[in-house]
């Protein structure tokens, strides 16, 4: 696992709560930072704890990161969401795509007459519909 692997998995502790969990977050990434080449810490680093600050930093460091850390999630908020992943696992919201249902219902109108199933892996429709549907890209 790399360095900013664990990065990863400690920046979101930033908006935690509980005080001395967001200043042990700070304390790793910006004792992570001082040990790694700049182009690691800006191309790699920076990016992943760029969602959880409140505007950019010129420097990666306990002090810059302490001030411009967004500030925490609320208790009730961060419980609500721990109770929220705890009966969603069981969903498939948290299943792999290759384990969730491959056909979809697309609706043309409100009527349950105008729905087409569309098979999501092959990108073609399951049964003989009259109806043909266009998606534009907006590339």
């Amino acid at each position: 696992m790399a360095i900013w692997d664990l990065v990863g998995v400690v920046a979101p502790l930033l908006c935690h709560p509980n005080l001395w969990i967001r200043y042990g977050a700070i304390g790793f990434i910006a004792s992570t930072s001082q040990r790694l080449p700049a182009a690691d810490i800006w191309c790699m680093i920076y990016p992943i704890i760029r969602p959880f600050m409140r505007s950019d930093v010129g420097e990666v460091s306990e002090l810059h990161l302490r001030e411009n850390v967004k500030p925490p999630l609320s208790r009730n908020v961060f419980e609500s969401a721990i109770q929220w992943a705890a009966v969603a696992n069981r969903t498939s919201f948290w299943k792999p795509v290759r384990e969730r249902p491959t056909t979809r219902s697309l609706s043309i109108s409100s009527t349950s007459a105008n729905t087409i199933a569309l098979d999501l892996q092959s990108g073609k429709v399951a049964d003989q519909s009259p109806f043909f549907v266009v998606v534009k890209s907006s590339e």
